[in-house]
């Protein structure tokens, strides 16, 4: 039985866990319970290796009255907390940020494909749009190669970071879009050669030409990655477009062997030899109904929820679903912020969840500033209390390269948008320039939605980086297991636990250093990165990625060349057995490292 609350809190301190879920058809709690599950299979597992840790008690949904009469109630689950060595027992209550039922509506596969689609042309209306144009994703781009690719770039300094970005900044400011420069990349180097050498009282020409070398590898990282996104795009509607024809072309066969169509339709004779007999159209059809359903499924339940989410412009229509998400997600952590009984806050997010949880700090955050310009990380709502923001499966840097990012003539316009955003570097996440909320994403590549986070980083990094954790989940880079099982993984689950139990990895709870404490406190020693090493992988996304190109190549063979289909397939054929060998083989071990 579901016991009521008496008030908004219980008598006693603790710690609230706010978990905001990932998309697709998500039910209420369901995946903040597979969180508990885990941390107390996680705390069971060590205390059969003579590691006891701790135990939980009293696991029970409880209900807060409802703000309004009439309306449903909140529901939370309760914990208790019981440390070894007759410790003092924690309270514990995991709530949810749930939002799913907003993006309850119908949704068509058709219109979803069409717009995702339709993201094609992103990368190259980016490539296209003048070097001082859309700075937050340049930056990003800069800090995702300081941080994960050093070795791409040439001899440098690790203040040539903070100095490429404080010049980037300035190349739009107005004072530099006067006179001739239109804000391309060669202009960009003819400015970092005006303020380091020209008109200088102490030129500084071998700074100058660090810069510039290193502003080039910049470049080259980022159309690189313009580039990657391009095919990446291409072999998604490829591999769709493949997975519709196989359907087509079965049916067609199946239809064909039973009314010999190909005189009626005297076009398709031509791929009659590639049909075959009964057991290729059979292998046509299922094959292809798989992969549509598949591929439908993913872009329904997935794919539509991300498309209604990143309505960023207010005069779309899918924007209203976004500010009720918003609304909603505000009010749970205005809730929970506000009980004087609650002491720490972590909040943790999956998936889409990610992209919800990060725009409901900065929402939250704007309303503070609005009333304490000062200190908005103080008050109205006590956001100081938000110590940890853990993430996993995150898209945070994808829905800002498709999304968010934006062009604009008006350079007011852009610094406005800038400052009211909001980065890791200012409130909730940072106080008076220095790091407040301590923001760990594990991501892993196997997961194609993951991966490290650079975009929400302020121009100077070491003020607040995220702290991307690298989980190397399965053998094989299994991408719907990679993105839905990180709680399968000790090391996501050891740092959960740490983090919700233990409060480790805080910087709150950091001592300042030396003498007196005149040294401060050591802000990086408590960063967990940089996880797992990426290994050997690659090969089979390569392996992946190869597959509908090779299909596409073979029928083009065929119909184009003559080629008989046991020829030009046998390579698509091999890698397709390839890949499933070794697939089934890693979900038959399961995670690398399970607890």
């Amino acid at each position: 039985m579901i016991e009521p609350e008496a008030s908004t809190s219980e008598p006693g301190r603790y710690t609230a866990v706010v978990h905001f879920h990932g998309m697709g058809s998500q039910r209420r709690l369901e995946e903040t319970s597979r969180m508990i599950d885990a941390l107390d299979s996680y705390q069971y597992a060590e205390f059969k290796a003579g590691r006891p840790l701790g135990f939980f008690r009293k696991i029970e949904p409880r209900l807060i009255p409802a703000e309004t009469a009439g309306s449903e109630p909140d529901a939370y689950i309760r914990a208790t907390f019981f440390p070894p060595q007759d410790a003092p027992a924690r309270n514990l209550r995991f709530h949810e940020a749930y939002w799913a039922p907003v993006m309850a509506e119908e949704k068509s596969a058709l219109s979803v494909a069409l717009w995702l689609v339709a993201q094609w042309r992103r990368p190259f209306q980016t490539l296209g749009t003048p070097w001082r144009q859309r700075q937050r994703l340049r930056r990003a781009s800069l800090i995702d190669q300081f941080e994960n690719y050093p070795q791409s770039l040439p001899p440098h300094e690790e203040t040539d970071l903070a100095s490429l970005i404080t010049l980037y900044d300035d190349f739009e400011s107005p004072e530099a879009r006067r006179g001739p420069s239109k804000g391309s990349f060669s202009d960009f180097l003819a400015f970092i050669e005006q303020q380091t050498v020209t008109g200088k009282a102490k030129p500084e020409p071998v700074r100058a030409a660090r810069l510039q070398a290193v502003a080039k590898a910049w470049r080259r990282h980022y159309v690189g990655a313009e580039l990657r996104i391009i095919f990446l795009l291409t072999t998604v509607i490829l591999a769709i477009a493949l997975a519709a024809a196989a359907v087509l072309l079965g049916a067609f066969a199946a239809a064909n062997a039973i009314l010999d169509l190909t005189s009626a339709v005297p076009p398709l004779a031509p791929m009659v030899p590639l049909l075959g007999e009964a057991g290729s159209i059979a292998l046509l059809l299922v094959t292809g109904i798989l992969g549509l359903a598949g591929i439908t499924g993913f872009l329904t339940d997935a794919l539509g929820d991300v498309r209604a989410w990143a309505s960023y412009r207010e005069t779309d229509l899918g924007n209203r679903k976004r500010q009720e998400i918003l609304t909603a997600a505000r009010r749970t952590l205005t809730r929970v912020l506000s009980d004087k009984q609650c002491e720490r806050v972590v909040i943790t997010a999956h998936s889409l969840g990610t992209t919800i949880a990060h725009d409901t700090l900065l929402s939250l955050t704007r309303i503070n500033r609005s009333e304490n310009r000062d200190n908005p990380i103080e008050g109205p709502l006590p956001l100081m209390k938000i110590e940890h923001f853990i993430t996993w499966g995150s898209p945070i840097d994808k829905v800002e390269y498709f999304f968010e990012s934006s062009t604009s003539t008006s350079h007011r316009y852009l610094r406005v948008q800038e400052v009211l955003r909001g980065d890791t570097g200012g409130p909730p996440f940072a106080h008076n320039r220095k790091p407040h909320i301590h923001w760990i994403n594990f991501w892993d590549d196997g997961d194609i939605v993951s991966g490290p986070l650079s975009s929400p980083m302020p121009a100077q990094r070491s003020i607040n980086p995220i702290d991307n954790f690298h989980v190397k989940g399965f053998a094989f880079p299994l991408p719907g297991a990679s993105h839905t099982r990180y709680l399968s993984h000790l090391p996501v689950v050891a740092r959960l636990w740490d983090v919700i139990i233990n409060r480790r990895y805080s910087y709150l709870t950091l001592q300042n250093r030396g003498e007196n404490g005149k040294l401060g406190k050591d802000y990086p020693s408590v960063l967990i990165r940089p996880g797992k090493g990426r290994g050997d992988r690659r090969w089979l996304q390569l392996l992946a990625i190869a597959l509908p190109w090779s299909l596409a190549i073979a029928l083009g063979l065929f119909l184009f060349a003559g080629i008989k289909p046991a020829i030009g397939f046998a390579p698509s054929a091999a890698i397709a057995v390839l890949l499933f060998v070794l697939a089934i083989r890693s979900v038959v071990e399961g995670p690398l490292e399970p607890f």
